[in-house]
């Protein structure tokens, strides 16, 4: 068989050129890829905060959850705090930027509170490396909790507000270069509600209206009152003696309203503000409006033509926004002389 040279030369210098093309393409994607673990974006470690309760620092805005010797932070000015966490059911976001930080720090030693919250921080341990978010967004779903039911009078009060906490698009600035997560978990926040509820029956009154009912312990900081009260309940008709009257609960009449408030009333202030309508003195931090239930009141004589008036709250349910709690069975809510 004859051999055709001039083909065979040009097959082998044909495949040379396959292989040097293979090995120049080799180098290319070799080169790619340590350009990009220079930027630091494709190097991802992990963040799992997921089973650490967070805490605040006091009267600091900062929210924190540490995880032996590591502590991740979120810390806020006055204004985007108290937007975030609000005490309504929700979601809110905020995007990061001075002043408001999200900080990732890595100590030498197990860490504590002082570690975070002290202004003079202890000498050890000591931060090995820290990560500063320079963007992204945090979002916050506020979730409202309700304790277990009142043994005695079957309440279901509020008990805490749950706040989700999650970064989205975070971008972390680090030693090695930047870490971007489309979605980091930070977890749960909760802070005990404070609705105290605390009335002395004594410290109910009528306003000189006769329509509006009001219950605000001097120097307390809230008040539960009565609007478009039906005052035919305290009727001191023979009849109408040592009987239950009751009324329903509604939004036009009879509608008990709540509020809690960021300052102590003052005594002399009351009469004022639940009375006459002007309630732009204080600032309510906390209202809740009744959606159902019965105002009961029992008349007594006492015989020197004066009536006493004892008045209850029965299966009283309170609402904001989409949130209910139940406030009891049977409450007294005050007696009245009149």
């Amino acid at each position: 068989m004859q051999i055709d040279c001039s083909l065979s030369i040009k097959i082998l210098f044909l495949l040379q050129i396959i292989g040097f093309m293979k090995k120049l393409l080799g180098l290319f994607l070799l080169v790619f890829v340590l350009n990009g673990c220079d930027d630091g974006d494709i190097i991802v470690e992990t963040i799992n905060f997921d089973n650490v309760t967070a805490a605040k620092c006091g009267n600091k805005n900062i929210i924190y959850k540490i995880n032996g010797s590591e502590v991740l932070q979120i810390i806020l000015s006055d204004t985007e705090y108290n937007g975030l966490f609000v005490n309504e059911q929700g979601t809110k976001t905020l995007s990061i930027s001075n002043p408001n930080q999200v900080r990732y720090r890595f100590y030498d030693g197990t860490v504590t509170e002082a570690s975070i919250c002290n202004d003079l921080q202890p000498a050890t341990p000591v931060i090995t490396q820290e990560w500063i978010a320079t963007n992204g967004t945090i979002e916050v779903t506020a979730t409202l909790i309700n304790g277990a039911p009142d043994a005695t009078t079957g309440a279901t009060k509020l008990d805490r507000y749950n706040y989700n906490i999650v970064f989205k698009d975070i971008v972390f600035e680090k030693p090695s270069g930047n870490q971007i997560e489309e979605l980091a978990v930070f977890g749960d926040y909760s802070i005990k509600a404070s609705l105290p509820f605390n009335f002395e029956p004594t410290q109910a009154k009528l306003c000189p209206s006769g329509t509006t009912l009001y219950n605000a312990r001097p120097l307390g900081s809230e008040g539960l009152y009565v609007l478009n009260f039906d005052n035919t309940l305290f009727s001191t008709a023979p009849e109408d003696l040592d009987v239950p009257k009751t009324r329903t609960i509604t939004s036009t009449s009879n509608n008990l309203i709540y509020k809690l408030f960021a300052v102590p009333l003052l005594a002399d202030a009351n009469e004022t503000y639940f009375c006459t309508g002007d309630q732009s003195s204080l600032t309510a931090t906390e209202t809740w409006t009744a959606v159902s239930g019965t105002i009961e009141v029992v008349s007594t004589s006492n015989g020197t033509g004066q009536y006493t008036h004892f008045i209850r709250l029965k299966g009283v349910t309170f609402q904001k926004g989409t949130h209910t709690f139940y406030y009891g069975d049977d409450i007294l809510y005050g007696r009245i002389d009149i």
